[in-house]
């Protein structure tokens, strides 16, 4: 070791950061990391599951989440009607129409390196959890957390939004 080495050494470790310090207890896991890092997992894969089940339950194809905060809906079953009904031909022109028409907010497949027609979106779920941190602190004790308010409306608002885009609710149009 070189002369004065283990004296930098020792004043590092006396003249670490608070983010150093931060670091440190989460690589010990502590007991109450440890339990939250399971309520944020157990939440996320309720909101996930929930998510996922309303896109599939309005037809279109799309994967149960895994580890990932977002799911990957195709809209690709009904790439004719949403054409022919909106113009939309593109993801980022079915992004667009989902901002401007609905308020919801995707990334389209194609800002992921997917060919630009791809009618697939990233869907983020992390905003679900609320909008507040007194939201989002309930949210990860509630063990019913699907039913807390502003939970439900989003998952109804995500219904409603898929129910007003689906193919099946456009009357024919008039030749």
């Amino acid at each position: 070791m070189r002369p004065g080495a283990g004296d930098r050494q020792r004043d590092l470790v006396r003249h670490r950061r608070p983010v150093q310090h931060a670091a440190a207890a989460a690589f010990t896991e502590p007991a109450e990391l440890a339990e939250r890092i399971a309520r944020s997992r157990s939440l996320h894969a309720a909101v996930g599951r929930a998510v996922a089940g309303r896109f599939a339950a309005a037809g279109l194809d799309v994967r149960p989440p895994q580890a990932a905060f977002y799911l990957y809906p195709s809209f690709g079953a009904w790439r004719g009607p949403l054409a022919a009904y909106h113009g939309v031909t593109t993801g980022q022109a079915l992004a667009r129409h989902l901002l401007d028409r609905y308020g919801m907010g995707v990334l389209p497949a194609g800002a992921f390196g997917e060919d630009s027609r791809a009618l697939r979106m990233r869907v983020a779920t992390g905003l679900l959890y609320g909008d507040t941190d007194a939201q989002r602190e309930l949210a990860l004790a509630a063990p019913g957390s699907l039913t807390l308010p502003w939970i439900a409306a989003a998952l109804d608002r995500i219904e409603d939004i898929l129910a007003g885009l689906a193919p099946r609710h456009r009357a024919a149009r008039p030749a």
